[in-house]
This record gives C-alpha cells, sequence and structure tokens, in this order.
C-alpha cells in the first residue's frame, strides 16, 4: 500500500550518457561485432542499426526464463529456488556474471548443486542462456541443433580470433576443409545468436543506462561523484504533515501517526543504502586504483573481503552491486565486474585469472612455433615465476582462450 506520506519523484527517463559504452574491465571476449559484422556472410548484410534496434518483447528476459522454471515439474522447491538465484546472476546479454565459487561462498550452497542448477538455466530457451563466453554460448547452440559437427565445433573452439579478425586463409589452415565447407562453417556460426537475451526487454520503457556514480581524474587523483539522478527522490507530504498537529483531523492521527513512523523508515532505509553505496564505490576505486590510473589488471578482490571492510554481510554488498554502474570517462563499468578471485603466488599476492591468460597469451606468442609448449612446460614456467598452476587449469584457460593444444599449433 503506498504511504501518503511520502512524495516519490523516479529518476528522469531520456538519453543521459549518449556517448557512454557498456564495458567489463579485463575482459578476455572476442568482439562479437567483430564475429558476426564482417564481409562474407549473408548474416552481415544487415548494418550495424539492424544488430542493436531489434524488437523488444514487453516480457523481460528474466521473467521469461523464470516462467519456463515454473513449468519444470521434476525440480524440487530447494532445486528451483537455485535456479531463480543464477537468473539473478545472468548480465544483461544473458551470459553468468559471477563464479560459481563465489557464488557458493554467499549462499552456502555447493559448487557442485549450483553446477546442477546451472545445468538446468542452461537448457532453456534461447540457447546459449548461461553461458561464462561467447565460444561456451554458440557451443549450447550448436548442441541443441542439427549443426553439431566437428567443423561447427572446431571453428568455435579454436577459430573465432581468425574469423573475428576476417582472416579466412587462416581458418582454412586451421580447419583443413574445402572452400565449400568452410564457408558453409561460417555461415553456421554467424547465424547463431551471440547475445541470448537480444529482443526481451529490461522491465521499463527505456533502454538507457543511468550510472550511480561518475569516477574522475585529475592530476594523478581520483575522486567519485553519486548521481543523484539515478535514486529515487522521496519526500515527506507537507499536507499530510501538517494534518497531525490539527484537532480537525483528531480521528486520523492514529492513522498518521503510523504512516509517519514508516515514512521515516523508509527515508532511513534508502539514506542508509546510499551511504552503503559511497562507500562501496569508495573501496572499489581505492583497491582498483591501479586500473584506473594506468589500466593495468585489476586487482583480486572479492565481495567477502569488501563486507569485511564495510562491516557489512556479503549479501548486502551483492545487492548493492546488482545492476548498478559507474562512469568512467565514455566507459560504463558494471559494479558487480570489478569483483574477482585470484591464486596465490609463492609470495603471498594474488594475481587475477586475467593477468595469468595475459601472460600464458605472452607465453605462447614468443614460442618456437616449430616446438610449441606443451601445457606441462607452461605450467613449469608459471611456476617459476612463483605461480602454482595445474596442467589442467592451463587448459582450460588455453581454451578459454580459443588457443589450439600443442599439436594443433606446430608449424610443419
Amino acid at each position: 500500500m503506498r504511504n501518503p506520506l511520502l512524495d516519490v519523484e523516479m529518476p528522469p527517463i531520456g538519453e543521459p550518457y549518449p556517448q557512454a559504452k557498456i564495458e567489463k574491465p579485463d575482459t578476455d571476449e572476442i568482439s562479437v561485432r567483430e564475429v558476426f559484422h564482417r564481409g562474407g556472410s549473408r548474416r552481415n548484410e544487415a548494418t550495424d542499426t539492424d544488430f542493436t534496434d531489434v524488437y523488444l518483447s514487453e516480457k523481460t528476459f528474466s521473467e521469461y526464463l523464470l516462467d519456463q522454471l515454473g513449468q519444470m515439474k521434476e525440480l524440487d522447491e530447494r532445486q528451483l529456488k537455485l535456479c531463480r538465484i543464477l537468473v539473478g546472476c545472468l548480465n544483461s546479454s544473458g551470459y553468468m556474471d559471477c563464479s560459481l565459487r563465489e557464488l557458493s561462498e554467499v549462499t552456502g550452497v555447493s559448487e557442485f548443486e549450483l553446477e546442477q542448477a546451472l545445468y538446468v538455466i542452461q537448457m532453456l530457451d534461447p540457447p546459449g542462456v548461461g553461458a561464462s563466453s561467447l565460444s561456451e554460448c554458440l557451443l549450447i547452440q550448436l548442441a541443441q541443433s542439427s549443426k553439431f559437427s566437428a567443423v561447427n565445433v572446431a571453428l568455435v573452439q579454436r577459430g573465432l580470433p581468425l574469423l573475428a579478425s576476417g582472416d579466412m586463409a587462416g581458418l582454412h589452415r586451421l580447419l583443413g576443409v574445402s572452400n565449400a565447407e568452410l564457408s558453409e562453417a561460417v555461415d553456421t556460426v554467424r547465424s547463431l545468436n551471440p547475445i541470448p537475451s537480444q529482443g526481451f526487454g529490461n522491465g521499463n520503457n527505456t533502454g538507457y543506462v543511468i550510472p550511480e556514480a561518475t569516477v574522475s581524474c585529475e592530476d594523478g587523483k581520483l575522486t567519485v561523484e553519486l548521481n543523484r539522478r539515478a535514486f529515487p527522490r522521496v519526500t515527506l507530504q507537507n499536507e499530510y504533515c501538517d494534518m497531525l498537529g490539527r484537532d480537525e483531523y483528531s480521528d486520523a492521527h492514529d492513522y498518521l501517526k503510523k504512516a509517519m513512523s514508516e515514512a521515516k523508515n523508509v527515508l532511513y532505509g534508502l539514506n542508509e543504502r546510499e551511504k552503503t553505496l559511497d562507500r562501496l564505490i569508495g573501496v572499489i576505486i581505492r583497491r582498483q586504483q591501479e586500473y584506473f590510473l594506468h589500466s593495468t589488471d585489476l586487482v583480486p578482490m572479492t565481495m567477502s573481503e569488501v563486507a569485511q571492510e564495510l562491516g557489512c554481510c556479503v549479501s548486502t554488498v551483492s545487492r548493492a552491486v546488482s545492476d548498478k554502474y559507474i562512469l568512467f570517462g565514455s566507459k560504463l563499468l558494471p559494479l558487480r565486474s570489478f569483483f574477482a578471485s585470484g591464486l596465490s603466488s609463492t609470495d603471498g599476492e594474488a594475481v587475477t585469472p586475467s593477468a595469468i591468460k595475459r601472460q600464458l597469451q605472452n607465453f605462447i606468442s614468443d614460442e618456437d612455433k616449430k616446438h610449441p609448449l606443451s601445457d606441462e612446460t607452461l605450467r613449469c614456467m608459471f611456476t617459476k615465476l612463483g605461480l602454482n598452476i595445474s596442467r589442467r587449469t592451463i587448459a582450460k584457460y588455453r581454451g578459454e582462450l580459443n588457443i589450439p593444444s600443442t599439436s594443433q599449433r606446430r608449424k610443419r
């Protein structure tokens, strides 16, 4: 029920930051536009406007997924709850936006149970939802279609960088197929949907993102300013407040007193939430200072660590960063993207997966092409740097970077 003592003015709808581009720090993802917007494919006859200016369903993406989950009678109450939590972790493109390990810490649920729930999410429509990377998104779609062939899978797993750069000769050498087969495989991959949530609305009438804060850098010093436009403006209605002190409204005094108490609680809660967000952004900026000043890798930082510093629960931090953005130059950065766990080096320093992947790319780019480095050799090289990484992890990161195996990299 609406409180008559509160006057709520919602943030304005419009295009406040037309030049801002939503980005994630330290992304290892291949450019979707490069893969799906190069010439030579029937899909690419559309313009860039056609790619983004799509019809939006009145139903939001989350609602569409939750409706499907509600119809899955084989799920028990706990499984359904976990699936709903994972739906809340999907980003605006329909990708899984948080690690299951960190989510396990937040919820107290085992990673195994979360993995099982994620498998359910990845079986929902549209195909590709719940993937953690572009290649996984496309592989899920291939697996659910009649196009799941060795050539198409190899193109997605190892050939996306070449496809993004338009290197058809490189793809021909990589896949070892005829020109006709290569053309068909390229058309198949480009016919897939890199953004599962495309075509769905976001629950309101605007597609614009209003950042909660702006980060500026002047003379090597970072400053943070909350954007008041991003928050609803809630004030007390003077007309009803005045009624409390007037005898002619004595019959309504009890109701008005209760409404006044509830209104003050709402105002206090909103003020505390704004303070928490301000402090949270301050911690992020301080811990990730080098990223903002010098564009370095993110420092490993978990929600648990930030919650401890702020003196609040992990769930409070998780809610505070959900669907929140900061504006830095021309970039809109999701607050959630600043959280990343890391591996500990022998000297006690933590290193993010993105930094490890970058070093892995450097090792392989400098290798002797006639005698490429094996995963075991790469493991030993990381050990010399003070990082104890398993061969399995190296293989996993190599796959995520779409780097072929040793035998496939060897030049005859």
